[in-house]
């Protein structure tokens, strides 16, 4: 184990060949160190890399053949200019479940195409990747957080979902993406691709007005329906979907989630608790709610 947390006049990193052994190194915190000696990225016996706030961090070896790699922590990497390529078999990363990039300065291409070989993978962060303008296609993900990414345009199609988990977006302030794409197509996309597995979707972007095709809209944060008689039943039911507008830090930002696994009794008392705990304590202005049929996917495509 190497541990050189917070050691700020480190200027430069020894030749690693020789530490053949070497399973933890620490380089977190020192900020520095503008590269890293080009054999770390044959330390076969590594399975930790932490390189939090590491941020004159510039380049990693083009190419890293980490066999045992298991844990990498580039967060704060805000100076590095490119993610490195895949080499060789890292078979415990294809198991790597969490990837957080934020604030890593990441750019367009930067992020590998064959990141969709992760198939175990079910958190991915981006947040404040603002040079960042699209996203390759993903594996089937969980919650991907792409807050502060301002330059991104882009993203897969359809929307990835985890079959298992379902999806869940966090786009704040992507007000690029949010000219870009609508999110009722999205949802549509969404309950296309994956509409038997009855999952729940979210997603989070700038946005001022609930769409009209939220039938039922009412201000504040709490909304009542009738419950569809018999709707457990009913083979064309795919599910309830809900938006909200809230306002948090004066930004405007709207929620779109469709859930089909479960069709609360007291729609008033769901929305609530839904808009609750997804607007992270923002102010929420308005909401609005629909059950949610086949043939109402086809009523999208009409609205936009």
């Amino acid at each position: 184990m190497m541990n050189l947390k917070g050691f700020q006049n480190l200027i430069k990193t020894p030749d690693f060949t020789t530490a053949s052994n070497l399973e933890v190194l620490i380089l977190e915190g020192c900020t520095k160190l503008v590269d890293i000696h080009l054999s770390i990225g044959v330390l076969k016996s590594l399975k930790l890399l932490n390189l939090r706030d590491y941020r004159s961090l510039r380049t990693l070896p083009t190419k890293i053949g980490m066999e045992s790699l298991e844990t990498l922590i580039p967060s704060g990497c805000s100076s590095l200019i490119r993610f490195p390529e895949i080499n060789g078999k890292m078979e415990r990363l294809s198991s790597l479940r969490k990837l957080k990039l934020r604030d890593c300065n990441l750019g367009e291409g930067d992020i590998p195409r064959d990141i969709s070989c992760l198939s175990s993978l079910t958190d991915l962060g981006l947040s404040d990747c603002k040079m960042l303008k699209s996203l390759p296609e993903l594996p089937s993900i969980k919650e991907v957080w792409i807050d502060g990414c301002s330059s991104l345009e882009v993203v897969p199609s359809p929307l990835i979902c985890n079959p298992v988990y379902g999806a869940t977006v966090k786009a704040i302030s992507c007000f690029k993406l949010a000219e870009n794409i609508n999110a009722l197509t999205l949802l549509e996309k969404h309950l296309k691709a994956f509409a038997n597995s009855r999952k729940p979707f979210d997603i989070v972007k700038p946005g001022s007005e609930i769409p009209e095709w939220f039938g039922q809209q009412k201000s504040g944060s709490s909304i009542k329906i009738p419950q569809p008689i018999n709707v457990r039943n009913d083979s064309q039911w795919i599910g309830v979907a809900c938006c909200c507008i809230f306002v948090d830090d004066d930004a405007s930002s709207e929620i779109i989630s469709c859930n089909g696994s479960i069709l609360y009794r007291n729609f008033q008392q769901a929305t609530h608790k839904l808009y609750r705990d997804r607007s992270r304590g923002g102010k929420v202005k308005k909401c609005g709610i629909r059950i949610v049929y086949e043939k109402d996917l086809e009523e999208i495509k009409e609205l936009q």
